[in-house]
């Protein structure tokens, strides 16, 4: 095979695998090492989709973030971990986070309280738990606790 009929083959799969989900620079390099093409073919096809629009670490980054906020499954501690083991880099994800609100996190918590455990708020170490598996601040756990208990109060 021809060096540039190599690289052909290489934005043949790049476009291909995109075509399935959107990939982070690095698992796209990641899969097209692994599929056995050249770290310099790889380079060029990377920047081809980069150059061409198809390719964005950012603007993956924020329909992730939003995606994950809007599920309400998650903290921003663990929404952060997800982000950054697909692959996006650091400051990409540190930038997005600070957009990450604390009222919003609370609420989630909050929701999911009430989805787990119901009206059942006796086992207040299982729920900081739960919670703080899930990737919660500790000021948002404590938060969400006091706005369940006093629902429960009224």
């Amino acid at each position: 095979m021809t060096l540039l009929s190599m690289k052909r083959e290489a934005l043949s799969t790049a476009l291909r695998l995109l075509a399935g989900r959107a990939y982070s620079e690095q698992e796209l390099r990641a899969k097209l090492l692994k599929c056995g093409y050249a770290s310099c073919d790889i380079n060029c096809v990377v920047t081809e989709l980069r150059e061409r629009g198809y390719l964005d670490d950012d603007a993956l980054c924020r329909f992730l973030l939003d995606k994950y906020r809007r599920a309400g499954k998650y903290g921003k501690q663990a929404i952060i971990s997800k982000l950054r083991q697909r692959g996006l880099p650091a400051k990409i994800v540190e930038e997005a986070a600070v957009s990450f609100d604390y009222y919003e996190e609370w609420e989630y918590a909050a929701k999911l309280i009430r989805r787990r455990f119901g009206e059942d708020y006796s086992d207040l170490a299982a729920i900081i738990r739960y919670l703080g598996a899930k990737g919660f601040s500790r000021a948002a756990i404590l938060q969400a606790l006091r706005h369940v208990s006093q629902e429960t109060e009224l």
